[in-house]
């Protein structure tokens, strides 16, 4: 990193590699929480070092993409590799190897998939951007071939942008965000952006900025996308003690719909952001906090 004031925020492997083993990737395929179907399924078959924190996605008719980081799998660093599965749980093939670019650690992937079962898988790449880290995806079609080359998201290479979050609409759309440190050089501590892609892979939009307020340290972002392609960013920043939940919500060409607004009312220590989803009707849910809390929204109350 030379001389550079931050520092790369990474998962520890060696935490999380039993949990992985034990839980992550032995993964079941359920109707709903209370009736599983068939039994724990192992999704990595090269097991060598560690794979770990999977990202799931899937199509209209319930065939499914896991995405995760590998370590050496590639032989040079981390890598991206993907599995198909059908609705059964049966595997569609073999693993993907998602990255084309091998040199050093490509990690924290997301994974998107559309009604038809096609797929983007974005992720963070180490120094390609030509400066540090830089946010990347790749598309395939439903049965796994690539689709083009990888393409480059951000288009600030100053410091490191990474840990994409990425969503989709209906017709394959895409919405990418990501944790831009680049807010360093504007007095910030970090930035959350997005970009805009149509369903070729297309920007449709430049980067975004959604939120950059002199608390940072955001560490990580959520994005969630409508059928239509309405979305909304969810983010963790300071709020009156400690931390909270932040989101703002847009519509389809990446114009705001809403304010940033807080999604936690109880402010006491800390609230950590989590996750999102949102529904055909555009309602969503946001979930945080070291205990976990979960608001549903409205589209209207967002307003």
């Amino acid at each position: 990193m030379g001389s550079k004031n931050y520092y790369k925020v990474k998962p520890l492997r060696n935490m999380k590699t039993l949990t992985i083993l034990l839980f992550t990737f032995l993964a079941s395929i359920a109707i709903n929480a209370q009736v599983k179907i068939g039994t724990e399924i192992q999704v990595n078959t090269y097991t060598t070092d560690d794979q770990y924190e999977p990202k799931l996605a899937s199509d209209a008719a319930g065939n499914f993409v896991v995405v995760w980081p590998s370590v050496l799998q590639d032989l040079d660093g981390e890598a991206i590799v993907a599995q198909l599965y059908d609705l059964n749980g049966s595997p569609l093939g073999g693993e993907i190897m998602v990255n084309t670019t091998t040199v050093d650690d490509q990690y924290s992937p997301d994974v998107a998939m559309d009604l038809a079962g096609n797929f983007v898988v974005v992720w963070t790449s180490a120094y390609q951007d030509g400066d540090d880290d830089g946010v990347f995806f790749q598309r395939f079609n439903k049965f796994g071939v690539k689709l083009g080359g990888e393409v480059q998201v951000n288009q600030t290479t100053a410091l490191m942008q990474g840990h994409p979050s990425i969503a989709m609409d209906n017709n394959g759309n895409f919405a990418v965000a990501w944790v831009s440190w680049s807010g360093m050089l504007n007095g910030n501590t970090d930035d959350i952006m997005f970009r805009l892609y149509d369903n070729l892979g297309t920007p449709t939009t430049s980067e975004t900025l959604v939120s950059s307020p002199p608390g940072g340290n955001f560490i990580r972002c959520d994005v969630a996308m409508g059928p239509t392609g309405n979305f909304v960013i969810g983010f963790h920043d300071l709020d009156s003690d400690g931390r909270g939940v932040f989101a703002r919500s847009y519509d389809s060409t990446g114009i705001p719909i809403s304010t940033l607004f807080q999604v936690n009312s109880y402010v006491t220590d800390h609230q950590e952001f989590s996750a999102l989803a949102m529904t055909n009707g555009g309602d969503f849910v946001v979930a945080g906090g070291k205990m976990v809390m979960v608001v549903e929204f409205m589209p209207d109350s967002m307003i």
